[in-house]
């Protein structure tokens, strides 16, 4: 198989050329598989999965190595490639299989991959590509200014179609070139989202966005966080999100994106984030809509809103509850170690700020004990489990049907530990 390298500067259509080629050659390979870089190639290919059958990455890897070693009519696609990529010994790896592949970077060279350069395109093409989107100027009386813009925008595909999405009435053109005339491109999308009059929600949808995997199923969108359809049609429409009609998905473009992460997203950002993607219509959308590595995938991003709210958030409670259910989802992928650590962390906080009689405690304490049973270390489940009871014995003073849960799980650890007349008991 070839090992292609497709490189170009962001902006410049590498990603969309490759998904293009990639629906086009459904049916010619007998395996295929899209995979973007990420923070390293090793990272993406053993990203959990629902269902998967071992929750240890080294396996993941080798489970994946064995299957394209199995089957040399594949053909990969690594979507946007770090300078890391240099020295990635698992790419190194992928190409001595012989397997086809096709990489997108925009580092120009990458050893021993045949190098293929997009070329920026000149500067009347963009005119042309601008005019071709841009209708309010049928005799193109404004082609000087919009020349100019061309060169503030570096010549970028994209950037010139949103352009010509936002403009407006063509005697804007000129007063656009004399904004834009200081700053570099990440400045110039942030003056196009000015101009194109993007309410607080439709930006906040966008920064969301911004979080998220590389493209979403417009249903989940709309199940898990709530966007009303019409704003997401509406940035659709504007150019601030592209429709891939083949997967049925809307996709955040790298240079929104970037622009979206330049700065530390707001406080109410993350909250319709965390609100969304760690409610229960997630994992139900999850599920119905995306495929099987997206959860893994979104992981990340909940990591990182966590990460956010350690920082800025002044309830320790809200924080508590987002590590409760960050390791659920981790306990849902088989990630039974990192369930127990983000419960360990919710614990920690319930018992520096409630006291014995609080229910929360309880529960916390029966979560933790539930991880470790998962982790087949039924000992130190029981610990945690018989607090956990202690305390929801307190709770439920008044009321003892509440507390089957807890007799219950107490039961199975001691069930787990083989001493069947105590779990019998419980």
């Amino acid at each position: 198989g070839r090992q292609i390298l497709l490189y170009a500067p962001g902006g410049m259509g590498k990603t969309h050329m490759a998904r293009k080629l990639f629906y086009r050659l459904r049916g010619k390979y007998k395996r295929m598989a899209w995979i973007t870089y990420g923070s390293g190639i090793r990272e993406s290919m053993t990203m959990p999965q629902t269902n998967q059958a071992s929750e240890n990455p080294d396996v993941r890897f080798a489970d994946f190595i064995h299957a394209l070693e199995e089957e040399p009519n594949t053909i990969l696609f690594i979507d946007d490639a770090k300078e890391t990529a240099v020295d990635d010994l698992v790419l190194a790896q992928l190409t001595g299989l012989g397997i086809t592949i096709l990489l997108t970077s925009r580092c120009p060279r990458i050893a021993p991959y045949e190098s293929w350069a997009l070329e920026p395109i000149t500067n009347r093409e963009c005119v042309d590509l601008f005019y071709a989107n841009y209708s309010q100027d049928p005799e193109q009386k404004y082609r000087d200014a919009v020349a100019e813009l061309a060169e503030r925008m570096e010549r970028n595909v994209f950037a010139m179609r949103l352009l010509a999405s936002v403009a407006g009435e063509p005697r804007r053109l000129p007063q656009l070139a004399k904004a834009m005339d200081q700053g570099n491109l990440m400045d110039h999308i942030g003056q196009l989202m000015d101009f194109s009059n993007l309410n607080q929600k439709q930006r906040r949808i966008l920064r969301c966005l911004s979080l998220m995997p590389e493209s979403v199923m417009l249903e989940s969108l709309v199940a898990w966080f709530d966007f009303p359809q019409a704003d997401l049609e509406l940035l659709v429409e504007k150019g601030w999100l592209n429709r891939d009609r083949e997967a049925e998905t809307l996709v955040l473009h790298d240079l929104v994106r970037e622009y979206c992460n330049r700065e530390k997203p707001d406080k109410k950002t993350m909250q319709t984030f965390l609100d969304g993607a760690m409610g229960e219509n997630f994992s139900r959308g999850a599920a119905e809509y995306e495929p099987p590595d997206f959860k893994g995938k979104v992981l990340k991003m909940f990591i990182r809103a966590v990460a956010f709210m350690e920082q800025h958030w002044d309830s320790q409670e809200d924080l508590a509850h987002a590590y409760n259910n960050l390791a659920l989802e981790f306990q849902e992928l088989g990630n039974y170690r990192n369930a127990l650590e983000y419960q360990l962390k919710a614990l920690d906080i319930w018992e520096k700020s409630h006291s014995e009689e609080c229910l929360n405690l309880a529960i916390s304490y029966n979560n933790v004990g539930m991880a470790y049973q998962d982790l087949g270390e039924f000992a130190k489940a029981l610990e945690y489990l018989n607090r956990g009871l202690e305390i929801a014995k307190i709770v439920y003073a008044d009321d003892l049907s509440n507390l089957a849960t807890f007799y219950n799980n107490v039961g199975m650890a001691y069930l787990g530990l083989g001493k069947c007349q105590k779990a019998l008991k419980y």
